[in-house]
């Protein structure tokens, strides 16, 4: 076990340093277009709400065998085939799970590009980031929306697959990641909402205690950072049932940059309700962006030794 946290702490720097290997297929697109071939396979829209529930129960099922044994057999597979290929395989793949490098890299684009009046460059960036379609959105509503996508993703793309990992490894962070992209692809598509039920309510409990985790993790995150950790806490207390899960990571965030996130808004041709959380205690301004992802950083860095330290603890101590 002390080999796996060693990896998996390796894996974490590295996704800090350098991000996605370029010469290697990445893992959120490869689980993004297995997510579309068992719906493609799966889904049929002709059939009853009971009918469409039952399907997305086996795709899931499915997906979550294909997605928990596929790395473990690719990862021992490895092992006779050279010792040592299979933790350097273990490393890559949680190093390509994380979401640090990407969360960075998005959220300074749309930086720049507001910091440079160039809305469109701003809107260019989210779009990259998040897959929403930016056009009608102003720099107030770009800076909102980034600073809410950065609080969901230190929950989901950062805390969620650490905790996984440090208790199963790359294959339970898999099954994890699975479940987070078919939820994904699921609150952008509310007329498949009977056939994604199940992957829902799933992903809601396995963010149980990540989420929570999160929050903890998010008012320390404001401290470090320097920004207001007692209203982040308030608007946590206050905020954080409005959503069962994401509340925890968007309320601290929401009270430590002074803006409130969330509410109706609409991308496009999709339109997302969504409960306001915390308060305008400052005009928007780029600078807030930046605020939230050092937030980010500094959650991760929180949720990378505290999980480490207690998988040590319980696993191999």
């Amino acid at each position: 076990m002390i080999y796996v946290l060693a990896s998996i702490g390796f894996a974490y720097l590295l996704n800090r340093i350098i991000g996605d290997f370029p010469i290697i297929p990445k893992t959120p697109e490869m689980q993004v277009r297995f997510v579309a071939f068992l719906e493609r396979h799966f889904y049929d829209s002709a059939k009853t709400s009971k009918t469409q529930t039952a399907q997305g129960t086996i795709a899931l099922c499915l997906g979550i065998a294909v997605s928990f044994f596929l790395p473990v057999i690719f990862i021992f597979s490895l092992y006779y085939v050279y010792r040592g290929a299979d933790w350097i395989a273990h490393t890559v793949l949680c190093c390509q799970l994380l979401g640090m490098h990407a969360i960075r890299k998005g959220a300074d684009d749309i930086f720049k590009g507001i910091h440079f009046e160039d809305v469109d460059a701003a809107r260019t960036g989210f779009t990259k980031l998040t897959g929403l379609d930016a056009t009608s959105l102003d720099n107030t509503a770009l800076i909102r929306e980034t600073a809410l996508h950065i609080s969901d993703q230190s929950l989901v793309s950062v805390v969620a697959p650490l905790f996984f990992m440090c208790i199963g490894g790359a294959p339970l962070a898999f099954l994890y990641a699975f479940v987070n992209t078919a939820a994904a692809r699921a609150a952008r598509m509310p007329d498949r909402h009977a056939f994604y039920k199940s992957v829902l309510f799933l992903h809601k409990w396995l963010l149980a205690v990540p989420a929570r985790c999160c929050g903890a993790f998010m008012i320390y995150a404001a401290y470090l950072c320097r920004l207001d950790a007692k209203r982040a806490i308030a608007v946590l207390r206050r905020d954080h049932a409005l959503r069962f899960n994401e509340g925890y990571a968007e309320a601290p965030v929401a009270g430590a940059i002074g803006l409130q996130l969330g509410g109706p808004r609409r991308f496009g041709s999709l339109f997302l309700e969504r409960p306001p959380i915390g308060d305008d205690a400052r005009d928007p301004a780029d600078m807030q962006i930046k605020e939230a992802k050092d937030m980010m950083y500094a959650v991760s860095i929180c949720a990378w030794l505290v999980f480490l330290i207690l998988s040590w603890l319980c696993f191999v101590h």
